[in-house]
């Protein structure tokens, strides 16, 4: 790390020497190139680059603000450090279907009683019913894992068989609500 640190000092302090003659002389955009060329800038590594975080972008229909953070503060004490975590949060289940159709998305997270529709597109008298009718359309076209849960007793039993991986009564925990995460992601159980 020593030699590092001085080779970078050598090479600063070289350029600093550099671009103050080119000031004193007046042709500091020549000089500029020349130095460029000479120490082969713009082939040269970042010094500290980076490695990029794989992202999970994970749709929260959940209209319930204390749940919702409750859930993005679970995901994210999971997952932040592993993954760039991008979290659309949405109140109407059409919008959820929208996103479905133009985004790659890694997750649903849906409180089933408590998404709001404004259309007939989706069957079903209550908004539960409705958001399993979404359930079996999202996973009509896709495979992206749902994690569904409700208040409404029938609402929880019926989100398995319309295509959820995991369906939770509410309340539940944070180990129930990790372990779906975990499971529907598909990650190993180092993850917690």
């Amino acid at each position: 790390m020593g030699n590092f640190i001085k080779s970078l000092i050598e090479v600063l302090y070289d350029k600093f020497l550099l671009f103050t003659v080119a000031i004193s002389n007046g042709n500091l955009l020549d000089d500029a190139k020349e130095i460029a060329l000479s120490q082969n800038i713009e082939q040269s590594e970042p010094v500290n680059k980076i490695p990029k975080r794989p992202r999970l972008v994970i749709v929260l229909g959940i209209n319930e603000e204390i749940i919702q953070d409750f859930v993005i503060e679970i995901i994210e004490d999971m997952l932040s450090e592993e993954y760039d975590l991008q979290f659309i949060s949405v109140d109407y289940g059409e919008f959820v279907y929208e996103i479905s159709q133009h985004r790659n998305v890694d997750l649903y997270v849906f409180l089933l009683n408590n998404l709001w529709y404004t259309s007939d597109a989706f069957s079903g008298e209550t908004n539960a019913e409705k958001s399993i009718s979404l359930i079996r359309a999202l996973k009509s076209e896709s495979e992206t894992p749902i994690i569904a849960f409700s208040g409404v007793a029938n609402a929880v039993s019926r989100a398995l068989p319309a295509g959820a991986n995991h369906s939770l009564g509410i309340p539940f925990s944070v180990a129930e609500i990790t372990d779906c995460v975990k499971s529907s992601l598909k990650l190993n159980s180092d993850l917690a």
